[in-house]
């Protein structure tokens, strides 16, 4: 069977459609992940600026000290009473400052970890960022901040906590 050149023409034609329909399926599904990313990025830095707003109100942070005196403690806070904050830190508001600067840092690994979910950065980059997180993990007052919070990155959390423990039985 012999293919004219008009029949050959519209196979190379309805190819090129097909291919062309593939890249802008791809190119708005890679826009959709950027602009998802962005949004939960957004997100993250919303809610950073939230807790750097409670670290500067001195009536914020007053507050805090006064259900701090009086005996009020958050839920996190028994798995911590022997760490090295409970120890230096004399006070709720500097101990509850100390847990707004542990949030950021997990507000952070949370934003990397959502990329990295995405596809948007490179794998290593997370792993580095991963290891950080495991360090972080052997500090006790970080350990139960980041275990009393509930996201994406929280199985990744309660994983690399059950390794610690695990290595540090052995």
């Amino acid at each position: 069977m012999k293919l004219s050149n008009k029949e050959f023409l519209e196979i190379a034609g309805a190819i090129a459609l097909v291919g062309s329909l593939a890249f802008v399926g791809l190119q708005l599904k890679l826009d959709r992940d950027v602009a998802l990313a962005q949004s939960f990025s957004d997100g993250i830095e919303s809610r950073k600026e939230d807790i750097r707003a409670k670290m500067e109100s001195e009536s914020y942070m007053l507050m805090l000290e006064t259900l701090w005196e009086s005996g009020q403690r958050p839920q996190w806070w028994l798995n911590v009473s022997e760490s090295y904050e409970s120890k230096t830190l004399n006070s709720g508001a500097q101990i509850m400052a100390r847990f707004f600067e542990v949030e950021l840092d997990y507000l952070e690994l949370e934003n990397l970890y959502f990329r990295f979910e995405q596809g948007l950065i490179d794998e290593n980059h997370w792993l580095g960022a991963e290891q950080l997180l495991s360090s972080f993990l052997t500090d006790p007052f970080r350990r139960a901040v980041f275990l009393n919070r509930r996201s994406g990155l929280s199985e990744t959390v309660n994983e690399l906590v059950a390794v610690i423990d695990s290595a540090s039985e052995t």
